[in-house]
């Protein structure tokens, strides 16, 4: 299997920016580690989607999966089926 090119847009982007800089701290640690693992797990779903077909749903001629319990991505799928274009992620927290 061949992985894909996962292509993040400047909205997407901009909403994983703020994801990471409205990080969490309790007493002497940061909550980022875990954002970080979110991030890492939000980009091994998207590049493995063929493994995941079945947690994707359409709305709207718009695909989506859910990610764990952490998000929700707006994305489509290049005509060649190699590259993910992430349109749009809703972060759960």
């Amino acid at each position: 299997m061949i992985s894909k090119t996962v292509i993040i847009s400047d909205e997407a982007s901009e909403i994983i920016g703020k994801y990471f800089e409205n990080y969490r701290v309790y007493q002497y640690r940061t909550d980022m580690p875990e954002r970080a693992l979110h991030y890492s797990k939000i980009r091994y779903f998207l590049t493995h989607i063929d493994d995941f077909l079945d947690k994707i749903y359409i709305i709207d001629n718009e695909i989506y999966i859910d990610i764990e319990n952490i998000c929700t991505v707006k994305f489509s799928i290049s005509s060649n089926e190699n590259e993910i274009l992430i349109d749009n992620i809703y972060f759960n927290y």
